[in-house]
C-alpha cells in the first residue's frame, strides 16, 4: 500500500436508517399520471362531442365542433381568472 492511499479515509457505508426519499422515476410518474389522466379524458371529451354548433360572440359568428367551443371558454375562464388573482396578489403585497 502506497503512503497516499494510507492517509485517506475510508469512505463511510452508506447508512440505511436515513431514508434517501423517492427516485426520480417515481417522482416523475407521480407527475406524469395525472397529466395522461387528463389527457385521456380530454381524447374522449372531444370524440363524444363532435357535433357543430353556431357559436354567436358580439358581431361574430362561427361554426364549430362543441367540444372545441368548450374548452375555448374553459381556457378563457381560466386565463381570466389567473389574471384576477394575480392582480388581487399585487395590490396585496403592495399596501
Amino acid at each position: 500500500m502506497s503512503s497516499y492511499e494510507q492517509r485517506q479515509p475510508a469512505a463511510p457505508a452508506p447508512r440505511e436508517d436515513v431514508d434517501q426519499g423517492p427516485s426520480w422515476s417515481t417522482t416523475m410518474a407521480k407527475k406524469l399520471a395525472p397529466l395522461v389522466i387528463v389527457a385521456a379524458l380530454l381524447i374522449i371529451f372531444i370524440s363524444q362531442n363532435d357535433a357543430e354548433t353556431t357559436v354567436k360572440f358580439l358581431m361574430w359568428d362561427w361554426q364549430l365542433r362543441v367540444a372545441w367551443a368548450l374548452l375555448i371558454s374553459a381556457v378563457a375562464g381560466y386565463i381570466v381568472g389567473w389574471l384576477a388573482l394575480a392582480v388581487w396578489r399585487h395590490r396585496r403585497n403592495n399596501r
